[in-house]
């Protein structure tokens, strides 16, 4: 195979008039590459010397995208040891190898996108990689000549000025910004999305109103700018652009709690409480990402589960629940949960609550089968099967108590058995649903046996239930996602409201189209 290397260097301050809902503004919209794959290490943050050299910096060198099987966008992180090699599948792979393919699975090319950090003046992003790319005098069966020939007409077209986007080491796609969406689409949050009854050009026009991509809070998506967010097709004449999401830390409520003086280790085991209970299971470990543990406990009653998760800090809403088998987002979709959801009262500070305020409260909850944002299943379970449920929150600590009597929602609770369980916590704002890095899991639960008390296992590579031999003689086991996962996501979930409850990102649309080699 010939190879194609790449060295790039990105330059790109940010306007101090330039607002972003995402730290760093997209650079390179979803494409996928031309090669068969590509090898390439992840890209940093370096900054110019008076001498003229260069020096790596600390910084965040922004953020690489990943389309998932469903096109949804997710996060790709590579961590930051300096020792990662990733390879990428790349559109090659639907020329040469899948139509040979009697069937599937498939091999997925993975299209992806890069999103700019802010940076000062000096400091600059590069990247290496090494594309492998098919034969020169291989024939493409679908467009009838050698893939070298195809190599030579991109490179004129790039020489022509047709841009990057149809040019060297790029396939198809720039996909939403360069090709034209369909007659009844339009360009919205890095895609194309369909027209719907409420809105599409003539039902806006009949309003006098204008047909955009916005958020539910009426500010507009910019394409190349915004980064991740809940858009959506929407009649509206707004031209606020969208803002930064408003976190705990800033809010007010924040800076005035009374009780955030008394936080103290003591307090928290009394607060924690693990003698109470005969399991658990630390979640998080305050190590991974700098927020506090997250303890499970619990304990089997006969049919009943009673559960207690504890968080060291504030958090938006805790959550766990029975994962739909079968259902999108690795069982999110259609999953029953237990959700204890932490909203101050708004009255003292009415910038850090979203348009679907609840109130401090736990009730159930079953996910929608396709739509993630919490506003499209906000309605509890009534009459349900948990009770004896409260939540706990203030400056300090926050946790949710529930006993489930056999079952949560309309999912039934194996209690003789394993049981696939999901789980979440939204740590940076009052926004339900959206979790975060690291900040959501699978849990296989095994309620015939005592465990005793658990600490944190690593969060890479780990087990669910389907995946656990049946000789093994522990009870639980877990799976956070790997570096190289980020759920979050679907075209309407964001940092204001995604999946509230624990999926984790598609690990088989993930891996058959990445490996991400770790050189210890």
């Amino acid at each position: 195979s010939e190879h194609l290397e790449h060295f790039h260097s990105y330059h790109k301050p940010v306007d101090a008039n330039e607002s972003s809902s995402d730290d760093a503004a997209v650079a390179i919209d979803m494409h996928a590459d031309q090669g068969l794959f590509i090898a390439f290490t992840p890209g940093i943050l370096v900054r110019e010397l008076e001498n003229g050299q260069v020096e790596a910096t600390a910084n965040s060198a922004g953020k690489f995208y990943v389309a998932l099987e469903d096109d949804t966008p997710a996060v790709a992180r590579f961590g930051d040891r300096g020792d990662v090699i990733v390879f990428m599948l790349g559109d090659g792979v639907n020329q040469v190898i899948n139509p040979k393919l009697s069937g599937p699975p498939y091999l997925h090319a993975t299209s992806h996108a890069m999103a700019m950090p802010t940076h000062s003046n000096d400091e600059c992003r590069v990247w290496y990689g090494r594309m492998f790319l098919p034969p020169a005098n291989g024939v493409s069966e679908k467009h009838g000549v050698s893939f070298g020939d195809l190599r030579a007409r991109m490179l004129r077209s790039v020489q022509e000025g047709d841009g990057v986007g149809t040019g060297v080491g790029c396939s198809r796609a720039m996909r939403e910004t360069d090709e034209a969406c369909g007659e009844n689409q339009i360009h919205c949050w890095m895609r194309c999305m369909d027209y719907t009854e409420e809105a599409n050009p003539d039902t806006c026009g009949a309003l006098n109103l204008e047909l955009q991509c916005a958020s539910q809070f009426d500010q507009i998506y910019r394409s190349g700018i915004d980064g991740h967010g809940d858009y959506n097709p929407t009649c509206t004449n707004s031209t606020e652009f969208i803002t930064p999401t408003p976190s705990i830390a800033d809010s007010r409520w924040a800076q005035s709690d009374p009780y955030r003086e008394s936080c103290s280790d003591g307090v928290w085991e009394t607060f924690l409480s693990k003698s109470d209970y005969a399991n658990s299971l630390r979640l998080k470990d305050s190590s991974e990402d700098g927020d506090g543990e997250l303890y499970l406990m619990w304990n089997v009653s006969g049919e009943q589960l009673l559960g207690k998760m504890a968080y060291k800090g504030t958090a938006g809403y805790l959550a766990m629940g029975i994962e739909n088998p079968g259902g999108g987002h690795n069982g999110m979709n259609g999953a029953s949960i237990v959700m204890g959801i932490y909203d101050p009262d708004p009255s003292i500070d009415d910038l850090v609550f979203e348009p679907v305020y609840v109130g401090t409260k736990v009730e159930e909850y079953i996910i929608h089968d396709s739509l993630s944002a919490f506003r499209h299943w906000q309605t509890p379970i009534t009459p349900g099967v948990v009770d004896d449920s409260e939540m706990f929150a203030g400056g300090c600590f926050t946790g949710m108590t529930f006993t489930a009597k056999g079952g949560i929602a309309t999912r039934s609770l194996n209690m003789t058995g394993h049981n696939s369980m999901i789980w979440a916590i939204h740590t940076d704002s009052f926004y339900k649903g959206y979790h975060g890095w690291a900040n959501r899991g699978h849990l296989c639960m095994d309620l015939t046996v005592d465990v005793g008390h658990q600490e944190h296992a690593s969060s890479y590579f780990l087990q669910q239930c389907a995946d656990i031999d049946e000789d093994q003689d522990y009870a639980t086991a877990t799976h956070s996602p790997t570096s190289a996962e980020e759920t979050d996501e679907q075209s309407d979930c964001d940092q204001t409201e995604c999946s509230a409850a624990g999926s984790w990102a598609r690990v088989s649309a993930i891996w058959t189209s990445m490996i991400v080699m770790i050189f210890l």
